[in-house]
């Protein structure tokens, strides 16, 4: 399969606390939830990363087979581990505990990439948090980038900021450089200013055009999203967000091409 669009970035094995106590598992990610999403409205979708040699990372496999998400290009790492977060709730809300130091994702080196489907793609999809697992995995995901924009494709980056993975100061250093080289842009509004260190939603979207995204898609919760480029800008409730994600991914690409 050719695929429309690669994500790339690690898959993590979730373990919700119940309320008798037990922990259900289940499978979390932000790129593995894109590339799922994506399968699920007919794109061919690819997905990239680096699984242990465990249960954890053969579920996975499982999964993404079931939701039609092609497992041609991932490797499999005999020497780390799959990586997998708990989630504990209390009366304060819920924490998150994550175990990822030396995951096999955080490994993964621009040797690794598959070059040949980057350069056929037609949208690579990565995150902040793709490239906050390590320093290996940041020029990982900078390499990934420049390949497929090289080759005519494009690039869509999604902010996702986790403060427990590094410094504010770096991630605003990276995924801001990042941006640079990203033509669709999507952040999330608490992630963007702490990242730009604006509040109004207006001026984030400017500052990510300005940097040189194409479109800018700004969450803004459960308000809904605004989704702009340098012509046009738009409010959508989160009813018609709705609506609209229904609609083939062929659609979209249309609308802003």
């Amino acid at each position: 399969m050719v695929p429309e669009i690669i994500c790339i970035g690690e898959p993590l094995l979730e373990f919700n606390q119940m309320v008798d106590g037990s922990y259900l598992p289940g499978h979390g990610g932000d790129t593995s939830n894109c590339a799922i999403s994506a399968a699920r409205q007919g794109s061919k979708v690819s997905y990239f990363t680096l699984l242990g040699d465990d249960p954890f990372g053969k579920s996975f496999l499982r999964l993404w087979e079931k939701e039609n998400v092609d497992t041609s290009l991932i490797k499999v790492s005999k020497k780390a581990h799959t990586g997998m977060y708990f989630i504990t709730h209390s009366e304060s809300g819920h924490e998150f505990s994550y175990f990822r130091a030396g995951s096999a994702a955080s490994e993964m080196e621009a040797s690794d990439l598959p070059v040949e489907s980057l350069k056929k793609v037609k949208i690579l999809h990565v995150s902040g948090i793709s490239q906050a697992i390590s320093n290996s995995a940041a020029d990982t995901i900078f390499a990934a980038i420049d390949i497929v924009r090289t080759a005519g494709g494009l690039v869509a980056y999604d902010t996702n900021l986790r403060l427990k993975l590094w410094s504010i100061e770096r991630a605003r250093a990276i995924t801001h450089e990042a941006m640079k080289k990203c033509d669709i842009a999507l952040p999330g509004l608490e992630d963007a200013q702490q990242l730009t260190g604006l509040s109004d939603p207006n001026e984030i979207v400017d500052f990510y055009l300005q940097l040189g995204a194409q479109i800018v898609a700004l969450t803004l919760g459960s308000e809904g999203c605004i989704i702009a480029t340098n012509e046009k800008r738009e409010f959508l409730r989160l009813l018609k967000l709705r609506l609209l994600m229904q609609q083939p991914l062929e659609i979209h690409l249309m609308a802003h091409s």
